[in-house]
């Protein structure tokens, strides 16, 4: 019986759908921040469960469903029923979660609404593990961003976002778009190179 089981512990790998990796990937990444987390860690943490929250959820916001993830993805963290040992591999699957430069969209009034929705997710973070510094340094970007003339109500109603809840929405598609190009951190940190102060 020892065998097989240490053969299987040998050729553990990640499940096929993208739901369910990031899942455990996110559950070995918890187990694998320091105590207490770094705002580093968790931004590796949440970029993968927003890429779950993403890719498992057809309709509606993807911050909507991140709650429901947490619930799935905390209790097997804490259980430790994954393989620490897929770390590796979740970093080759997941490659943007470890990036350290993003590439913004050209597009200015996208890359406006990514940035003010990257930089107002990193500063919760940064609260979240009482890191002051970081949270007044993103605060002050946010402030800027949120001044930006690409980013009017004028210029919003001729992209036909006519509404508040509108602009959420959009504002949660560019997040989503964004865990393409890298982590909450290094897109926020591209956009503070994007617009200096």
């Amino acid at each position: 019986m020892l065998l097989p089981l240490a053969l299987l512990a040998q050729t553990a790998t990640l499940p096929a759908g993208t739901v369910e990796a990031a899942r455990t990937c996110a559950a070995i990444e918890f187990r694998s921040v320091g105590d207490p987390p770094s705002l580093a860690d968790l931004v590796r943490y949440f970029h993968l469960v927003f890429v779950a929250a993403r890719t498992t959820r057809g309709t509606g916001r993807m911050l909507d469903h991140v709650p429901a993830e947490l619930a799935i993805i905390q209790p097997r963290a804490l259980a430790g029923s994954d393989d620490m040992a897929l770390r590796s591999e979740c970093r080759q699957r997941f490659p943007q979660t470890w990036a350290t430069q993003a590439v913004l969209p050209k597009d200015d009034f996208d890359r406006g609404v990514m940035c003010v929705a990257a930089v107002a997710t990193i500063g919760g973070l940064a609260n979240s593990v009482g890191d002051s510094a970081a949270e007044r340094r993103w605060r002050v970007l946010n402030d800027r961003l949120i001044t930006l003339p690409v980013l009017t109500n004028q210029q919003q109603h001729r992209r036909g976002i006519m509404s508040s809840e509108a602009a959420r929405t959009n504002s949660d598609r560019m997040l989503q778009v964004s865990l393409d190009l890298g982590n909450t951190l290094t897109v926020a940190t591209a956009c503070e190179v994007a617009y200096p102060g």
